[in-house]
């Protein structure tokens, strides 16, 4: 340990040693370290003669104490070499220090307040306190003092015992199942009759899945107390035996927590008073709205709290943003996709969110305040764990909202140049131009920028951005004359006249193709590429080949935001930018030009690009491409319902399989109607795109009625213009619709119809496609050698166009055919080929989809262990991956209940009522590929259990919930076996025949 400066340190948390302006003084003498330890217990205290000869000599000093005493009190002020430190006063002695020169008031602070946060469930602090607490410990208190200090000794071996079962505590809490049980085990020997330390350790190895060893320690625990003290146990511990006896799901351990949030390109300046309270705000109310001007910084404050808060939400922290959503309908789906699913409403919000305890940000509500303040209030209504983050322009008006008005940095600090403003202004001027002398934070001048900036943060870095081509008083001279033109403004807010001073003085030392630029750019809402600016922002004022040099100019304006993270770069504007713009602009003679139309072509270019490639090797990246445009997609529809629709029916028909694997269906069916009402005299071939497109949508949302309609109606204008790709791709779905209905034979002759045009029109991958649908129809009417056929024929199809995604699918029905054949092992082969092909271009559902096909095939070869395993695994992946609405998940609870049903033939009958009640529920059917001997097992149970007392069990256990089970089956939650029926468990077992 180190010291520096004229300070003085006293450590007793171990040898004794002491610090002096830096230097440590060595104490000799075992009574002079005696005295010096008692006097470093109570700081700044007089202690009497008598008190302290008592002390010093443990309750038995000598005669000549007194004397004695006084000539050590000599001895220790010169090796302490501060005479001032040991004072005489009155009939005693005081060492003049405060308590926070000893490190046991460290110890004492730290362990107080990480206990506390401990307790309110601020992990993150607890560790940072609890650890510092013992990073004061040295070993054995006063290990070189044998008098003078025997009772402190004990109180704090016993804190230290405290603390270590605090940290214990905290292992568990941060790591769950994975914690260690070691130190728990060393502390129930330590302190035999502390139950807080038995009901950890009995709750660790709980969560290690010791279950027995849990219950044993819980006996030890009981005979401790008893034996030792004549006690029984309390409520609380009795209550943790009953919670493992029944695997009560409340005694879980916590899952992992995912913190989700932006990561900025610039480091965080100050605001820490304001994070700390927004932290407390955060644990007192479910509903916390920081409000403010634009650019003062909500965003950044909002990350830095969440980043604080997360430890206390054990399902972590996600963060959405509106700041590009212009319509309010979207706010559910923007919030699901942070969250990771394809929720549409706010009700599937709320189930996906459920029981999680979780802090959702919310950014930039303002302009979908109301959607937002809808959306918040029914989830807070439903979801009682979790709470909002939200920042906002304006609160949103929800009840038991808090809200906190953001507010602007420092301007005067506490000394010179310790302003927040100032410290922002210099890190952001060193960043823009590390070459450029600044001056010394204490320099007036740095002050003055900060005032004239009003303390926004955003003006600040404007103007700091400056200072890679100008000096500090450069930027104070274009500050003053800028204000002064603002400032004639009077109905502007102040604020608002210090951003656009910033924008102002950045602006002007532009060239004006930067400007123009600038204001050309406000047309895209997303970020983007330079090959877009060039496309739509590029003209006479901004020659293509010029914007990358005038983006980089931007750039380092601090104006345009680019990101470079990618394999390409992706430029946007800071939204408060794109706010005060326009006013700046005008007042230089700039106005932003009609770039509308022009957006409007490049992003109907887009989308036809992306369209060449769906149903191909290179679909992913192109709709990936799609989904970064989301926001500049729903402006330019936006914009050709009212000008363009015929051009907005092209794009709509084209974004629909982008809609559809997004799971956007309702939005996109939403754009394809009013589209569908604006370009009535569209030209009828884009119209009939967009109706095929429509119906598509509609068949895959669920709404057969109106899938029916559109695509006749689709049908009906190809047919009359004479495509006959266009009618393929429209019967190919309409059989789809068909064979939903059940009727296969009609799908099977229309997907036979389409095929014949796909052939006449060229078109190979519809020719795949049907080959494929007309296989799965002949499987379905049970015509194997058909169907099989179909599928060779399909597979080699989408084998020789490279579609090894569409391959996959046909290898999948092909093994399904091969296992009702009874060729099990071919099944294991082809079911094994395809998992391959999904394991490098496959979606979450199918890898865990032929999961659970290669268990059906284990089963099915005798291969038991293997298939428990791998049903294992899958029901993991259900969890992981939100995949309870996939249409197998029966067929997996089904091949759990056949594995179980030897052993646990109840629980396997409850298992199956599970699966039934699910299918009905969901309305997916049976299928050829779930467990085919579905019968006999049925059968088994059965002549087990009666069949009455079966169709009971079934009943019964079957109003269990899915998610519930396929927890239990994957292993992350355990349930006891239900008791049989009295009267089932009283029937005898069958004769054997």
């Amino acid at each position: 340990m180190s010291k520096s400066g004229g300070d003085v340190h006293i450590a007793l948390l171990g040898p004794l040693q002491v610090w002096i302006d830096g230097e440590q003084r060595p104490i000799t003498g075992p009574i002079r370290r005696a005295l010096l330890a008692v006097l470093a217990q109570h700081p700044g205290e007089v202690l009497s003669v008598d008190l302290l000869c008592e002390l010093v000599w443990d309750g038995a000093p000598p005669a000549t104490a007194e004397s004695a005493l006084r000539v050590h009190v000599s001895h220790l002020r010169k090796m302490l070499g501060r005479p001032d430190l040991l004072e005489r006063i009155g009939t005693g002695y005081r060492l003049a220090i405060t308590r926070d020169q000893v490190d046991i008031a460290g110890f004492d602070q730290h362990t107080r307040s990480g206990r506390e946060a401990l307790h309110s469930g601020d992990l993150q602090r607890a560790g940072h306190e609890l650890g510092a607490a013992k990073g004061l410990w040295r070993g054995l208190p006063l290990a070189d003092v044998r008098s003078g200090a025997t009772a402190e000794i004990e109180r704090i071996l016993t804190q230290r015992s405290e603390l270590n079962v605090d940290l214990a505590e905290l292992q568990m809490r941060t790591q769950g199942a994975n914690a260690d049980t070691g130190d728990l085990s060393a502390l129930t020997v330590e302190r035999p009759f502390d139950e807080r330390v038995w009901s950890l350790l009995i709750t660790a190895q709980y969560w290690n899945g010791r279950q027995g060893d849990a219950l044993q320690t819980y006996h030890r625990a009981v005979a401790a107390l008893d034996e030792e003290l004549g006690v029984q146990p309390t409520a609380a511990l009795r209550r943790l035996q009953e919670q493992i006896l029944r695997h009560d799901l409340a005694l879980d351990p916590p899952a992992a927590a995912n913190v989700d949030l932006p990561v900025f390109a610039t480091s965080f300046v100050g605001r820490s008073a304001e994070i700390e309270a927004l932290t407390a705000l955060v644990g007192r109310h479910r509903i916390v709205t920081l409000t403010g001007l634009g650019g003062v910084g909500k965003t950044r404050l909002s990350v830095a709290t969440a980043q604080a808060a997360a430890a206390r939400f054990s399902h972590g922290v996600v963060f959405a943003s509106f700041e590009a959503l212009e319509d309010p309908a979207l706010v559910p789906s923007a919030v699901a996709a942070a969250l990771g699913t394809t929720a549409a409403t706010v009700e599937e919000v709320a189930d996906a969110l459920d029981t999680r305890e979780q802090l959702l940000v919310l950014d930039n509500c303002e302009d979908v305040a109301e959607a937002v303040a809808d959306m918040v209030s029914r989830l807070l209504a439903a979801c009682p764990r979790v709470r909002v983050l939200a920042t906002s322009r304006v609160p949103l008006n929800v009840i038991g909202e808090s809200v906190w008005v953001t507010p602007m940095l420092e301007v005067s600090g506490d000394g010179p140049g310790a302003s927040e403003a100032v410290r922002l202004f210099l890190e952001r001027a060193r960043q823009a131009g590390p070459s450029t002398v600044l001056p010394d934070p204490d320099d007036p001048r740095l002050q003055e920028v900060a005032a004239l900036l009003g303390g926004l943060p955003l003006a600040i870095e404007l103007a700091a951005a400056q200072c890679g081509v100008l000096t500090v008083s450069d930027v104070i001279g274009q500050l003053q004359r800028n204000l002064g033109s603002a400032a004639s403004e009077r109905d502007r807010p102040s604020r608002h006249q210090s951003m656009e001073v910033a924008l102002t003085g950045t602006l002007e030392h532009l060239r004006p193709a930067a400007r123009e630029l600038l204001s050309r750019m406000r047309i895209f809402r997303s970020p983007v590429g330079v090959e877009a600016i060039e496309a739509v922002c590029s003209g006479t004022a901004v020659p293509a080949g010029d914007v990358p040099r005038l983006l980089a100019e931007l750039a380092h304006a601090a104006v345009v935001v680019a990101d470079l993270s990618g394999e390409r770069g992706r430029y946007s504007l800071l939204p408060p930018v794109r706010r005060s713009a326009p006013q700046v602009l005008s007042r230089m003679g700039h106005a932003p030009p009609e770039l509308q139309t022009r957006h409007l072509e490049y992003l109907d270019h887009q989308v036809r690009e992306a369209v060449t490639h769906v149903g191909g090797p290179g679909e992913a990246s192109a709709l990936a491409g799609l989904s970064e445009l989301d926001a500049d997609l729903r402006a330019g529809l936006a914009h050709a319902v009212q000008t363009d629709p015929q051009r907005g029916l092209s794009m709509a028909a084209g974004l629909s399989p982008f809609w559809m694997r997004r799971r956007m269906h309702t939005e996109g069916r939403r754009w394809l109607r009013q589209l569908l009402e604006a370009g009535d005299d569209a030209d009828p071939a884009v119209r009939g795109a967009a109706l095929h497109a429509a119906g598509g949508l509609a068949w895959d949302d669920g709404d057969r009625s109106a899938a029916e309609k559109l695509l006749h109606q689709a049908w009906q204008v190809r047919k009359s213009l004479g495509d006959k790709a266009g009618q393929a791709l429209t019967l190919n779905n309409m059989a789809g619709v068909a064979s939903d209905r059940g009727d296969h034979a009609g799908a099977y002759e229309m997907w036979s119809r389409a095929h014949g045009l796909f052939v006449e029109s060229a078109h190979a991958l519809g020719t795949a496609a049907t080959e494929l649908n007309r296989g799965i129809a002949a499987h379905k009417l049970a015509r194997l050698d058909e169907a099989s056929a179909h599928l060779e024929s399909a597979r080699t199809a989408y084998y020789d166009l490279g579609s090894t995604h569409m391959e996959a699918m046909a290898l999948e029905r092909l093994a399904g055919i091969e296992a009702e054949r009874g060729q099990h092992r071919a099944a294991m082969i082809l079911t094994r080929s395809a998992q391959a092909i999904y394991a490098d271009v496959g979606s979450p559902e199918q890898q865990a989809r032929l999961g659970w096909q290669r268990a059906l095939r284990h089963r099915a070869l005798g291969e038991e262990t293997e298939a428990r395993e791998l049903v294992r695994t899958v029901a993991q992946a259900v969890v992981a991956d939100e995949l309870l609405d996939a249409w197998w998940v029966s067929g997996l609870i089904e091949i759990s209940a056949a594995l179980e049903a030897p052993e646990r033939p109840a629980h396997a009958a409850g298992l199956l009522g599970v699966a039934r009640r699910h299918r009905e529920r969901s309305g997916h059917g049976a299928d050829p590929t779930t467990v085919p001997d579905l019968p006999a097992v049925l059968t088994r149970l059965g002549e087990v259990l009666g069949p009455e007392h079966l169709t009971e069990e079934m009943a019964v256990r079957g109003v269990r919930s899915v998610a519930v089970v396929v927890a239990e089956i994957a292993g992350l939650s355990r349930q006891p076996d239900l008791p049989i029926s009295a009267r089932t468990a009283a029937r005898p077992a069958p004769r054997p025949s």
